[in-house]
Parts: structure tokens; sequence; C-alpha cells
């Protein structure tokens, strides 16, 4: 009996073949889920590693749209960066949905802390919150968000 030329190796069945090439393109698209936790990861860090897809501080890199998760509440007490005015977080600058799960951001009220707001949204950003509480942040200072939903 002649032998068939091709191969019947899953391997090299072209159907099977673009399907296992589709999943592992798939799977390194994932984006991230960085867990802002105030000790390792704090939130400045995980919004700059999801941001700029790198890693930051304690923070794991970013990869394309992130998820960043609190888990603890995040008392700002200083300026991070004064795009369109004086803001207490990293510009938001790519897509990012930021998970509180409960928790809380604020600007602290101690004396002494200066005014700012709590978040800025770059034109090439964009923000979805879920489950966060956003305190004492002043909205005077640049643009006010541009999208809030959950």
């Amino acid at each position: 009996m002649k032998k068939h030329p091709r191969s019947h190796s899953p391997l090299h069945c072209p159907p099977l073949g673009a399907a296992i090439a589709l999943a592992l393109t798939a799977a390194s698209a994932e984006a991230a889920t960085l867990i802002a936790d105030g000790v390792t990861c704090s939130l400045i860090d995980a919004l700059t590693a999801a941001n700029t897809d790198a890693k930051a501080g304690g923070c794991p890199k970013g990869n394309g749209a992130d998820t960043v998760e609190l888990t603890a509440d995040v008392t700002l007490t200083a300026i991070n960066n004064e795009i369109d005015g004086f803001n207490g977080l990293p510009s938001v600058m790519s897509t990012i949905t930021l998970n509180g799960q409960g928790h809380t951001i604020a600007r602290s009220s101690a004396e002494g802390t200066p005014d700012f707001r709590l978040l800025h949204i770059a034109d090439t950003g964009k923000l979805v919150l879920k489950q966060v509480t956003l305190q004492h942040g002043l909205p005077t200072f640049g643009n006010y968000l541009r999208e809030i939903s959950g």
C-alpha cells in the first residue's frame, strides 16, 4: 500500500494549524490585570504600567487595554503631574478599567496637601471606573473626566 505523501499529523493539517496559531496570537494579546495593593504595586505605578505596557515600580507590565484592581483605599498627598492642570494620578493615556472593588481614592484632606484633581484622561485615553469612590479631588483644575461608567 502506497503511503500518502501528506502527513496526517495535526500540526500539518492547515485548518488546525491555523486555529493553533490564532489561539497563540490571542493568548499573547490578552490585556493585563494589575493588582494595586499599595505595598508591592501602588496605584500610581499600576496606571503607569498600564499606560506604557512596561513594568513600573513593583507592578508587572501592562498589555493593551488593561484592568487595574484596587485591594485597599488610596490616599493621595502630592501632585503626580501637571498635564492640563494638577493631577494626583498619572494621566490616563490608554484604555484602562479601574476596578475599585468597593475601595476609595481620595485626595488627603490634611493641612498642607496641595490642590489637585484625582484623574486626568488624555485625548488618547479611555477610563472605565467600577465600584470605586472618588473623594476630595478638585474638578476646577483642567478638563473634567471624559467618560465614567459602571
